[in-house]
C-alpha cells in the first residue's frame, strides 16, 4: 500500500508520462522530472526506515498486542467495531502526529532530525516515509499504532488502518492534484512554507493557529476534492500568502 502507488507516481516524475498529468502539478516546474540521484537516495533511506526500523518495531508492537489483550483470533471483527476503531485511532494518530511533529519543528531540534525530511521542498510521493530514524519511528509509525493498541484491535483492523495510513501518506506528498482524489495542498504547503499546516485533518492548525496564512492563500482555495478536468492551479491561480484572488468571496486580500 506504499510502494505500489509510490512506483506508479515514480513513473510519473521520472518519465513525465502522461503528459496530461503534468498539469495538475501542486507546484508546476518543480521536480520535472525529479532528480534521479535524488530520488535514489531517497528510495535507500525509505527502504532501511521500512526495513531496519520498521519490521522491528512491527514485531514489538506485535508482542506489546498480545500482552494487551489484542484479538488475534481468525474470527473477524464486526463492521461496527472496525469503524469504532478506526475513527478512535484517526483521531489518536492526529493528537499524536501533530504535536511530535511540531515539536521537531523547534528551533533547537529541527537542524537534528526533521530538515531531512525537508530536503524535499516540493515533495514527490515515495518521499513520504524519507527522514531521521527518529522521526520514522515516533512521527511516522507510533501514532498509526497507537490506537489499536490501546484499543485491543482485531489485528485485520490494524492491517485496514495501516493500509489508509500508507496510501494517505502518499498522496500528501505525491505533489499531484488530481480529479477526484483527496487534496495534497495542506501537506504540500507545509513542504512549501515550513511553518504551518502541521497536522494532516487541520483540526489542530485551526485550533493553535499555525494554519492562518495558508487560510489566506491560493492554496486553502484549491484544498478541495477537484469534481472536474480543469485543474485548480488554473482556476486559483498563485501560491504566495495575500496574492490570491477568490473568485467566489472566500478571500478579499489580494
Amino acid at each position: 500500500m506504499y510502494w505500489l502507488p509510490g512506483a506508479l507516481f515514480i513513473l510519473l516524475d521520472l518519465c513525465l508520462w502522461p503528459e496530461a498529468v503534468r498539469q495538475y502539478k501542486v507546484q508546476p516546474g518543480t521536480n520535472e522530472p525529479v532528480s534521479t540521484w535524488s530520488l535514489i537516495k531517497c528510495l535507500l533511506v525509505v527502504n532501511f526506515n521500512h526495513i531496519v526500523l520498521g519490521l522491528p518495531f512491527m514485531w514489538g508492537c506485535y508482542h506489546v498486542m498480545v500482552l494487551r489483550g489484542g484479538d488475534l483470533t481468525p474470527v473477524l471483527p464486526s463492521l461496527p467495531r472496525v469503524v469504532f476503531d478506526i475513527l478512535v485511532s484517526l483521531v489518536l494518530k492526529e493528537i499524536v502526529f501533530y504535536y511530535l511533529h511540531r515539536l521537531f519543528h523547534h528551533r533547537r531540534l529541527y537542524k537534528y532530525i526533521h530538515k531531512i525530511h525537508h530536503e524535499w521542498q516540493s515533495p514527490v510521493a515515495v518521499m513520504a516515509d524519507y527522514g531521521h530514524p527518529l522521526e520514522h519511528i515516533f512521527v511516522n509509525m507510533f501514532p498509526v499504532l497507537l490506537g489499536p493498541l490501546v484499543l485491543g484491535s482485531h489485528l485485520v483492523t490494524v492491517w485496514l488502518l495501516a493500509s489508509l495510513a500508507s496510501t494517505g501518506t502518499i498522496l500528501n506528498h505525491c505533489g499531484y492534484h488530481l480529479p477526484l482524489f483527496p487534496s495534497p495542498e495542506f501537506h504540500d504547503y507545509h513542504h512549501l512554507k515550513f511553518t504551518e499546516c502541521y497536522g494532516n485533518l487541520g483540526l489542530l492548525d485551526y485550533l493553535h493557529g499555525t494554519d492562518r496564512k495558508f487560510r489566506q492563500s491560493a492554496n486553502f482555495l484549491r484544498h478541495q476534492t477537484l469534481y472536474s478536468l480543469k485543474p485548480l492551479t488554473q482556476t486559483y491561480p498563485g501560491t504566495k500568502t495575500g496574492t490570491a484572488k477568490s473568485v467566489n468571496g472566500k478571500i478579499k486580500k489580494h
